[in-house]
């Protein structure tokens, strides 16, 4: 929902879909659920522990990083970490980080990838980025009206069995 000034035109809103670059909004909204995403099972024990295996993940298979640097008893904080290297990324860099996270196997998380893909994508719509996940990845869009119909495409054909149907439409 819009704040009160800019319903009432006191400050001027956004207007463009994000193409090229990302706004320090949605660079913190997506920060936000990373963080939320991050917290284990209770999102009020920050748990050390959730954070040390995605720091480990992320050196691991993102990054491609030394992975003893942060294990070590004397690294203090991979959540800090992970934060400056995320606020560290190139714009598109961090859509790349998103689709990690998003088929990231963390133990005992409670979101399901499907889940995590309407999250972060409420999140592009509210803060104007150019890019939704369809079927599994983000990629570019034109508008609301084409996101659904292709993921209705997409579900349909599966429910259906039409599996060369799918085929097609997931290559397009």
């Amino acid at each position: 929902m819009k704040k009160f000034s800019e319903r009432m035109s006191f400050v001027e809103t956004p207007k463009l879909l994000q193409t090229e670059d990302m706004s320090d909004a949605l660079r913190n909204s997506i920060w936000n659920l990373v963080v939320h995403i991050f917290q284990g099972q209770d999102p009020y024990n920050s748990s050390k522990e959730y954070w040390v295996t995605a720091a480990e993940l992320i050196a691991k298979s993102f990054r491609k990083v030394p992975v003893d640097d942060i294990l070590d008893d004397l690294f203090p904080d991979h959540r800090k970490w992970i934060r400056e290297y995320f606020f560290s990324l190139l714009w598109y860099e961090v859509y790349d980080f998103i689709e990690f996270i998003v088929d990231l196997q963390l133990p005992n998380v409670r979101f399901k990838k499907k889940d995590l893909q309407k999250a972060f994508n409420n999140i592009f719509e509210e803060e104007l980025s150019a890019f939704r996940f369809v079927n599994g990845i983000i990629g570019p869009i034109s508008n609301s009206t084409e996101i659904e119909a292709i993921s209705s495409a997409l579900d349909i054909s599966l429910d259906f069995g039409l599996e060369g149907a799918h085929t097609h439409v997931q290559t397009a």
